[in-house]
């Protein structure tokens, strides 16, 4: 594929302790690589990739930090944004990338909302929330020594208060055959599945060693037919997750519902519902939690 390449460069900060909004500090250890600087003959250059085209972006209503962000309109996987880095970014050395992620702060203009309660007794009893149109974003990160690792990153619900998502890139899943025990990155190209633009604001290396914690879920008592809510409280660090409902009736597990449960049990019974939170990477351990659902035929009142 012929590759076009509309270069401009951007600065760029390495030091370890840079100070960014109150709300995204995660880790007072973090490596700040893109923070919205000024465009200037620095260490990162950015460009096109493809078909896609590649701007300097200075409205204020889609820059997360700083006086600019990085506009780019993507045409599917083919194309979308180059970044060079001609001194390279270490991303991990010594084999020590466990628990460490390159955050990618992100803003997508095309989104939908999700209400997994949608048509049901319980839609007013959830609150939606919103996902970009394009449900994976694609990297291509290339070392200083020339080895290039593909990787599928899903993309996650914005945040409410700023909307901006932040997508989590695990650099264990970089260790692979080949790669060796040291990763400089000297090139990264970000695309995403569907034709759409985005906004790349911000980008940070963290560690995040914490465990899922996930709160227990009480007991109830319904009749049948009973709609039952479970809303569920779980602490990931900065990890992709998915929550799977499992509610012991031998009806199938839920995947779609995320941590807002609800379900009608058609017989009475005491039920076991099970709530499993899992890192969608496979990197930190899953975690089930429990509960007793007792179902009656009759209400009675008592």
């Amino acid at each position: 594929m012929r590759i076009r390449y509309a270069l401009f460069s951007l600065l760029v900060l390495f030091a370890a302790g840079s100070v960014a909004k109150a709300d995204e500090v995660f880790d007072p250890k973090a490596v700040y690589i893109y923070q919205g600087q000024e465009p200037s003959a620095s260490t990162m250059v950015a460009g096109s990739w493809g078909s896609g085209t590649v701007t300097v972006n200075k409205d204020k209503k889609t820059i997360f930090t700083g006086p600019s962000s990085i506009k780019v309109v993507s045409q599917t996987y083919h194309s979308g944004l180059r970044l060079d880095f001609p001194n390279g970014v270490p991303l991990f050395s010594n084999d020590e990338h466990n628990g460490k992620y390159l955050i990618l702060t992100m803003f997508f203009p095309d989104t939908h909302i999700v209400n997994p309660a949608a048509g049901t007794a319980m839609q007013n009893d959830t609150e939606p929330y919103r996902v970009p149109k394009a449900s994976n974003v694609r990297l291509i990160l290339e070392s200083a020594t020339g080895v290039r690792v593909l990787l599928t990153q899903p993309t996650v619900p914005l945040d409410p208060d700023d909307n901006w998502i932040r997508l989590p890139v695990p650099l264990s899943k970089l260790k692979i055959s080949g790669v060796g025990s040291d990763f400089v990155l000297k090139r990264l190209i970000v695309t995403t599945e569907s034709e759409t633009t985005f906004y790349l604001g911000q980008m940070k290396l963290v560690q995040d060693n914490s465990p899922i914690l996930v709160e227990f879920l009480p007991s109830q008592i319904v009749a049948v037919a009973d709609w039952v809510f479970f809303q569920s409280r779980a602490q990931v660090g900065v990890a992709s997750v998915k929550y799977t409902w499992d509610f012991g009736d031998g009806s199938k597990p839920r995947t779609d519902m995320g941590r807002i449960g609800f379900h009608q049990f058609a017989q009475g019974g005491d039920f076991k519902v099970k709530l499993t939170v899992e890192d969608v990477d496979g990197i930190k351990t899953p975690v089930t939690v429990e509960t007793t659902i007792t179902v009656i035929d009759v209400w009675d009142g008592t």
